[in-house]
């Protein structure tokens, strides 16, 4: 990993560590969902997915995709 690479992971992990308790995020395809703790698990519990899970935010991503592995 070069230098620039580095500094970048740290930040990103910085990020997420500091991420607010009260929301949750979800990674799509091409784009990544802003959610309120709880509501992944509560559209799931309901409707038996994730598809459609309300947001508070989103944004567009490039570069940025979901482990079909993991879902």
């Amino acid at each position: 990993m070069t230098p620039e690479e580095k500094r970048w992971s740290n930040r990103l992990r910085r990020v997420l560590r500091d991420m607010p308790a009260s929301i949750e995020i979800q990674i799509h395809q091409s784009h990544v969902d802003i959610c309120q703790l709880g509501a992944i698990q509560e559209a799931f519990s309901k409707r038996g997915d994730v598809d459609n899970v309300e947001t508070l935010d989103w944004f567009q991503t490039e570069r940025v995709y979901p482990c079909s592995e993991s879902l």
